[in-house]
């Protein structure tokens, strides 16, 4: 059962995409979607019938590149079909179209496994640290396991010892999955109750959980509780808050629930009141009140568009 795991964990590479950061992994993939595409592209960018994989963990080592084209589409540099995952689980929803994305459990799907390539980079080194971590972990867990049994007696004896970690790591467990849990709750609960003060708001999640966990299910949906608002889009078309205070102090009382948002890291508000040329990006606490410190949203980055901006009604630290 743990080679297994491991094996799920460490081997089928996950697909790079246009936005990756800048490593030696993501900019190899770069190198390989050029090579095949025969294009400058950006960094990580899935572009016509070259899909790009990274293997390995922890340490990404390995970068492959295929050609193909989907199943319901006519390929043009090659006649290799990309494969279809056996499972795939409910994403986000797509923000054009307000429809659910379908995303590959990565182990189900044959490409994501190292058995076939056209072109491929490798880091030796990351390569002999991620197997000698396979294999302590491996060795480790077998030695442990081994020294166990014969501690206590026998493979079905439970001493009192035992039983107290058990139920110690357990309500751990249970601990933080209730915490994860109860936030996205609160999280939703509030994205609905600005809904119901007629602002529209289009938030986007990212995994808060430890990356073996989602490499082993194959997915991050699979465990929505670990999904929390990084950003948010808060449309303000539908308030006319310009010309009326009292409506004015109700939209800044409302952009105040994003604070419920604990991971947001970037926020941006578009209102035909805000001026495009005067867009602001702080990398502070921002207050955005007229009276000061009212509303406080912490995140790396607050993005205005619109019109007309009122210099008064938003500044910075």
């Amino acid at each position: 059962m743990v080679t297994l795991a491991m094996v799920l964990i460490v081997v089928p590479g996950e697909e790079s995409y246009f936005g990756a950061e800048d490593t030696w992994s993501h900019r190899q993939a770069h190198n390989v979607q050029c090579e095949l595409a025969g294009e400058d592209l950006p960094y990580g960018i899935k572009w016509g019938h070259v899909s790009v994989y990274i293997h390995g963990y922890p340490w990404p080592c390995f970068v492959r590149g295929i050609e193909g084209h989907p199943a319901d589409e006519i390929g043009t540099t090659t006649d290799r079909v990309f494969s279809e995952p056996l499972f795939e689980v409910e994403g986000e929803e797509d923000k054009t179209f307000g429809v659910p994305v379908y995303e590959p459990v990565t182990w189900s799907n044959f490409d994501n496994w190292p058995l076939e390539t056209d072109t491929w980079r490798a880091d030796y080194w990351l390569l002999y640290l991620d197997l000698m971590i396979f294999a302590v972990v491996l060795v480790t867990t077998l030695v442990a396991t081994e020294r166990w049994i014969r501690w206590r007696g026998g493979l079905l004896r439970i001493r009192l010892v035992e039983l107290l970690v058990g139920i110690t790591c357990i309500s751990l467990l249970l601990g933080w999955y209730h915490f994860h849990s109860r936030l996205q709750e609160r999280e939703q609960d509030t994205l609905d109750l600005m809904e119901e003060h007629r602002l529209i708001v289009h938030a986007s999640r990212s995994y808060f959980g430890p990356v073996w966990l989602s490499r082993l299910l194959g997915n991050q949906h699979l465990t929505p509780q670990l999904l929390h608002v990084t950003h948010a889009d808060v449309d303000l078309s539908l308030r006319s808050w310009s010309s009326d205070p009292q409506e004015a102090s109700a939209v800044m009382d409302d952009l105040a629930l994003t604070q419920e948002f604990v991971y947001l890291d970037s926020l941006t508000i578009w209102s035909e009141y805000f001026d495009t040329s005067k867009d602001i990006a702080s990398r502070s606490a921002i207050p955005i009140s007229k009276k000061a410190d009212r509303v406080k949203v912490k995140v790396n980055d607050l993005t205005l568009c619109g019109n007309a901006f009122l210099k008064e009604e938003i500044t910075p630290y």
